[in-house]
């Protein structure tokens, strides 16, 4: 039987396909909403007119084919991303395949205000500002979404995740995670892999190792916090991606 940390450690093989999921629903979302665009242009965007036009897509919609790993997850999982900007954070995996992503707390309306102004084509305006808000949040919950899948549920089995979502209590839209809190949350292993996932592609495999660690350790959220025997497995799977790309 495959341990759960190897599992985990395969996530590095399956990042390019994780960018195409990415990248499949930033265009998906883009085709459906942008018209959107005008009406922004015209009465300016905020909070209460946040509204798009399609805010679901379902697995049908994706594109399997150009996939080279993650085919069966797309093909066998209920896979779903809904835009719901009542969420506290910027995504939350509810499992099931079941994927929410905030446009608004992932900063999408200062973006979409900037890019309105350099972009006549309402289109390129949206997407440039949709992909640079929602990208990261994405690939982090679509990181989540497979390693449910591939484990059978058991993505947060080990110790220090069983503990604290025993402790969780339910959140609302306003609530902000007291930094004691965080700092746990932060150290839990699904978390800090799915962390990873959306950084990955901008490690400098064209640079030195130690350069691809110390970017790791820069733009790593919480790897401060991190115990030794955490960052010792994340700076080998980086590794591990730096010769595969290199």
């Amino acid at each position: 039987m495959i341990k759960l940390i190897d599992l985990l450690h395969e996530g590095v093989n399956e990042n390019k396909d994780l960018q195409e999921l990415a990248n499949q629903a930033i265009e998906y979302f883009t085709k459906r909403n942008y018209q959107k665009v005008k009406k922004w242009r015209e009465s300016g965007i905020n909070e209460n007119n946040l509204d798009f036009n399609e805010d679901i897509m379902l697995s049908g919609e994706f594109d399997s084919s150009k996939l080279s790993i993650l085919s069966n997850f797309v093909e066998d999982i209920r896979l779903s991303v809904v835009i719901d900007n009542s969420i506290w954070s910027n995504g939350v995996y509810k499992g099931n395949g079941k994927i929410r992503v905030s446009a608004k707390k992932c900063g999408f309306i200062s973006l979409v205000e900037y890019n309105i102004k350099f972009h006549d084509d309402d289109k390129k305006a949206f997407k440039t500002a949709f992909g640079a808000a929602c990208r990261e949040t994405l690939v982090h919950e679509f990181q989540h979404a497979y390693d449910d899948f591939r484990s059978s549920g058991k993505y947060a089995s080990d110790k220090k995740s069983k503990e604290y979502y025993k402790n969780k209590v339910p959140v609302g839209t306003d609530y902000k995670m007291p930094p004691e809190v965080r700092n746990i949350y932060l150290q839990l292993p699904h978390e800090y892999w799915a962390r990873l996932a959306p950084i990955l592609s901008n490690i400098p495999t064209h640079k030195s190792l130690l350069d691809a660690i110390k970017s790791l350790k820069n733009n790593l959220v919480g790897w401060d916090v991190l115990d030794e025997k955490s960052q010792r497995r994340l700076i080998k799977a980086v590794s591990s991606y730096y010769y595969k790309e290199k």
